[in-house]
């Protein structure tokens, strides 16, 4: 085989393999979004890893800058003056029973998860509060 014809050979596979990013190897990089639509939210979860939510079929994260509040046992009401809930808006974190407040966090950035990586619903409480 003499050289021109290696150099055309590679530099046609070079070239179809930047023609068509669909035949690389898939990216790392999580999907994202800005916002989440408040009405397209069908559950919500807290943990020490963020807060989730379900919508459109999919799970999303939000580690709302690694929020040290968050916890499954309380609550967060996100301040807006919108329909969605969108990087830079407040959180403020508190217990459901008690009111009790924790302080406030911002959202960052939604990152799309799989439902593996979901913490589970909260349990229910027993009865005799344990």
């Amino acid at each position: 085989m003499n050289m021109r014809r290696v150099f055309a050979i590679g530099m046609a596979t070079a070239l179809s393999a930047a023609a068509s990013p669909a035949l690389a190897a898939p990216s790392s990089e999580p999907e994202t979004r800005s916002c989440i639509e408040m009405r397209s939210i069908r559950d919500s979860r807290y943990s020490d890893a963020g807060y989730f939510v379900s919508s459109g079929g999919q799970w999303w994260q939000n580690k709302a800058g690694q929020c040290p509040l968050f916890s499954p046992d309380r609550s967060a009401r996100i301040v807006t003056t919108q329909s969605r809930q969108c990087r830079g808006d407040r959180v403020d974190v508190f217990q459901n029973f008690s009111g009790i407040e924790f302080g406030t966090c911002v959202l960052t950035t939604w990152e799309r998860v799989n439902e593996d990586d979901v913490p589970p619903a909260n349990p229910a409480r027993k009865k005799d509060g344990r």
